[in-house]
């Protein structure tokens, strides 16, 4: 059906008969004739107008049509044809056309633009064709010699944020004097006007109207630029025609004291002081008998004063419901917290598009620059704020080249509009934004935080942070999203920051002289995990142990980077506790990658002397014997054989049995595993002395 309905910009006709419930009470047959004709008529004309009836409503319809002149002369053919049938009852229809951007969803057209059409046609009368702003502009020039446009200046449309400018079609033959239209005399929000469009978000904003169905306070928490106040703004639009007494915005991020929130809230409902009672009071009896929505935006540097004006307004207010943004929660009884998750990756791929070709009208999304655009997506984590800043780099860059300049995120993600405030001008200050308001307690776990790669549980940050109340702070982090949970029914409850977040505490942890502390203990309790489940691989069923380790495999791979350069004996300890765990979990290939780093650290560095001497060897023998079992698992081959071959000298350097009888066993296997039987013979022999020999 999507192929055959027209799609870009068309016209939108909706047509009603005025009075059609007291005619079919009056005049139940008469009414039925008439009917008939009507459809008829309404049928032929919209036809011969290459129009399209999607649907009926009641007694009139909607269609659509490609061009709006073609939307017009339908209109003024079903007029003329109706005023000139013949019957007992004069039908008289009102009709609407609004132009828009068609959206299209399972093959059929939803969203604003029809529902705008549907209110303008509602507030005129039988007789009269009125046309959206859109429509009259579009169509203005191509209009008929003998018919005009009366303007009927700005209207109010119930259920939408922004008034409309209606014209009136005005023809000779036509009636042309109507009564006032019977739109609404007041605005019934104060909603910015958008000037982007708003990019998916079709599941979150159905989630949340219907939390307000049964909820009176609903909460949108979420890191620093996931997109709360926008999505906000888009529930309180469509919920528009659901509140009576309308939707009203409250911007707390301007605001540095609570006292300013209630005069901000009166200013925002046209409440004015009075010498004879506080404002507080005279907001609560404006709000007292009206079903209202009132969305709290930006309340986490004031959370407390919100939480208390809330909770207050709730209690007297049986009509009010209210929408908060806010990093944390307020945690009062009755509120739902939804938390804002990033965009989807093909929302954030959308969104990136159209805000580029904003910046720069020849961008273009194709399979050349696809790759490093979903690349930027996948890093910046979804956060539209941050997807919006790099967008607006392709003023000066290639896709190539933003993805290229992501490591210094801070640096490049700058410039945002002017207009905006001023944490939403760039991502470092949108984060500093959030990192200052937390006590210095939870910045230090923040930053304690940041050494960990993919994840971690509670009992490593514990081990990672000593010295820190971490159940309370963790806590803490996460109800001021900050830190995200992982909730996927694993056997222990894991945490991770997102990515941008991580890399800004990871520079703090850097300013603040931590680093090294930090980073030592994330080692030692990896090097102890690791060391601790080696035995544990070769008992029984192991598969909830790989299970947890893979859950930890960028932890391990951070720690090997780290001690490889601060302390090569752990890493040498780390890449032999994870041989058996790399082959399992199949991860050959990064194992070996990792392991071979390690062991060229540690050959080029200056010899020791003594005891010291011989461990390392001991050490270097046993993290070469881990890249002889991932040679095995390729099949061996000589590199295999190279590897033992070192692996072996240096075993029978420093004397150690066991592990010259390693060596040769899996060299014997390996010769197994290329068919050579005389060299399985032979190296097993030798293994087997070297083992009878201890």
């Amino acid at each position: 059906m999507n192929s055959i309905l027209p799609s870009g910009t068309v016209t939108f006709l909706f047509t009603d008969i005025q009075d059609s419930t007291r005619l079919w009470e009056q005049y139940p047959a008469a009414m039925k004739a008439a009917l008939a004709t009507h459809d008829a008529i309404l049928k032929d004309a919209i036809a011969a107008n290459l129009g399209r009836i999607i649907k009926t409503t009641g007694d009139g319809v909607f269609a659509v049509f490609t061009t709006a002149m073609d939307g017009i002369n339908a209109a003024v053919a079903i007029q003329r044809s109706i005023l000139q049938a013949s019957g007992v009852l004069q039908l008289r229809v009102r009709m609407g056309l609004h132009t828009a951007e068609a959206e299209m969803r399972d093959g059929d057209y939803f969203g604003g633009s029809i529902n705008r059409a549907a209110r303008i046609m509602s507030i005129g009368h039988g007789g009269q064709v009125l046309l959206s702003e859109t429509t009259s502009l579009v169509a203005r020039e191509h209009l008929p010699e003998d018919s005009d446009l009366l303007e009927l200046g700005e209207h109010y449309l119930k259920g939408h944020a922004r008034p409309e400018k209606i014209a009136q079609l005005v023809l000779p033959d036509l009636p042309k004097d109507f009564p006032p239209l019977t739109s609404i005399s007041t605005a019934t929000n104060n909603l910015p006007t958008q000037l982007t469009s708003f990019i998916g978000r079709v599941k979150e904003v159905a989630e949340i109207r219907a939390l307000l169905v049964s909820a009176r306070l609903v909460t949108l928490t979420g890191s620093g630029g996931t997109g709360k106040t926008r999505l906000s703004i888009e529930v309180g639009t469509q919920e528009l025609e659901n509140f009576p007494n309308g939707v009203w915005m409250i911007e707390l991020a301007p605001l540095s004291d609570s006292m300013q929130i209630i005069p901000a809230l009166a200013q925002a409902l046209g409440v004015l002081e009075s010498p004879l009672s506080p404002l507080a009071s005279l907001v609560t009896d404006f709000l007292r008998e009206k079903k209202l929505l009132l969305l709290l935006d930006n309340c986490e540097h004031l959370v407390a004063a919100c939480a208390r004006l809330a909770d207050d307004l709730l209690h007297q207010c049986a009509g009010l419901t209210i929408l908060a943004s806010s990093r944390e929660a307020l945690d009062i009884a009755g509120e739902v917290a939804y938390h804002t998750p990033s965009l989807a990756d093909s929302e954030s791929i959308r969104l990136f598009v159209e805000r580029a070709r904003g910046a720069n009208p020849s961008f273009d999304l194709t399979d050349s620059n696809e790759s490093s655009l979903t690349q930027i997506c996948s890093r910046l984590d979804g956060i539209p704020l941050a997807i919006e800043l790099a967008a607006a780099r392709t003023k000066i860059f290639s896709v190539d080249q933003i993805a290229a300049r992501l490591d210094d995120r801070f640096k490049l993600l700058t410039g945002g509009s002017r207009t905006a405030l001023p944490r939403q001008q760039t991502l470092r200050a949108l984060i500093d934004w959030s990192y200052d308001m937390l006590s210095e307690e939870e910045r230090s776990l923040l930053r304690r935080l940041s050494v960990f790669a993919g994840g971690w549980t509670f009992e490593a940050a514990e081990f990672v942070c000593p010295n820190h109340d971490v159940l309370e702070l963790l806590t803490q982090l996460v109800n001021k999203s900050l830190v995200v949970v992982d909730n996927d029914d694993s056997e222990a409850t894991r945490y991770h920051l997102l990515e941008t977040i991580r890399q800004y505490a990871r520079d703090k942890l850097f300013d603040a002289g931590d680093t090294l502390v930090a980073r030592n203990l994330h080692s030692q309790f990896f090097l102890q995990m690791a060391e601790t489940a080696e035995p544990q691989l070769y008992k029984g069923d192991s598969r909830k142990l790989i299970r947890s380790l893979e859950n930890e495999k960028e932890n391990f791979r951070a720690a090997l980077e780290w001690t490889k350069e601060k302390d090569i004996e752990s890493a040498l300890r780390i890449v032999y506790a994870l041989q058996l765990f790399w082959v399992r979990s199949g991860y050959q290939v990064q194992g070996r990658i990792l392991a071979e780093a390690v062991i060229e650290s540690a050959e080029v560095l200056p010899p020791l002397e003594g005891e010291a001497a011989f461990h390392r060897k001991y050490l270097i023998a046993r993290a070469l014997s881990t890249l002889i079992d991932l040679a095995l698992s390729f099949g061996y081959s000589q590199y295999g054989n190279d590897v033992s071959t070192k692996c072996e000298f240096y075993a029978r350097e420093i004397g150690n049995i066991t592990l010259v009888s390693r060596v040769l066993s899996l060299r014997s296997l390996g010769h197994l595993m290329v068919g050579d039987i005389e060299g399985v013979e032979a190296w097993s022999r030798e293994a087997l002395q070297y083992a009878r020999g201890r």
